[in-house]
C-alpha cells in the first residue's frame, strides 16, 4: 500500500506549484467557472471533484480522485491543430495511467448543461460499477478502466 500512495503523490499534483494551479482557478473561463457552479459541493451523485488538479506535468480542468476521471472544458483555442496533437498526448498520458477523460466544449457548457450532466452521470454510473480492484480502494494504477464512447463531446 505504500507503494501505491507514493505512487499515487508523485503522479498527481507533480511538477505544478499550488501558485500555479490557484492561478488557474482564479482565471476561470466563464464555461469552467459555470460547470463548477453544477459540479462542486458533490453535488452530481455525490463525486468530489477537484479544479486544477495536477496529474504528472498536465493540469487538468476538474478530477475525480475517486473515480480517476478528468474532466476538460475545452474553449475555441482547443480548436487548433497544434492544440489538438497537445491534448492528444495529454489524453494519451492520462489512459496509461488509467484516467478516464471527458471532454466538454465551452458551447456544451453553455448551452446543453443538462446534456452534459446526464452524459456526467452516465460516465460516473460506469465507473462505479466497475468492481473494486485488489485492496478495495478505487484510484489504483492497475484498476480497468471505461473508455468512453466517442461523441461531439467527449472523448480525445
Amino acid at each position: 500500500m505504500g507503494n501505491l500512495f507514493h505512487t499515487m503523490t508523485t503522479m498527481h499534483e507533480q511538477s505544478f506549484s499550488k501558485e500555479r494551479r490557484r492561478y488557474l482557478r482564479n482565471h476561470a473561463s466563464m464555461a469552467e467557472v459555470a460547470f463548477w457552479r453544477v459540479v462542486s459541493g458533490s453535488q452530481v451523485m455525490g463525486i468530489k471533484f477537484r479544479r486544477q488538479h495536477g496529474v504528472g506535468n498536465f493540469i487538468v480542468d476538474f478530477y475525480a480522485v475517486s473515480l480517476k476521471l478528468a474532466i476538460e472544458v475545452d474553449g475555441r483555442l482547443h480548436q487548433t491543430e497544434q492544440a489538438k496533437k497537445y491534448d492528444a498526448r495529454r489524453t494519451a498520458y492520462f489512459r496509461k495511467n488509467g484516467i478516464t477523460v471527458l471532454r466538454f466544449t465551452n458551447e456544451d457548457v453553455y448551452h446543453r448543461i443538462s446534456e452534459v450532466i446526464e452524459r456526467l452521470k452516465s460516465v460516473i454510473g460506469s465507473l462505479q460499477a466497475l468492481p473494486l480492484p485488489p485492496g478495495g480502494v478505487r484510484g489504483g494504477s492497475h484498476h480497468p478502466r471505461f473508455k468512453p464512447e466517442s461523441s461531439s463531446n467527449s472523448g480525445t
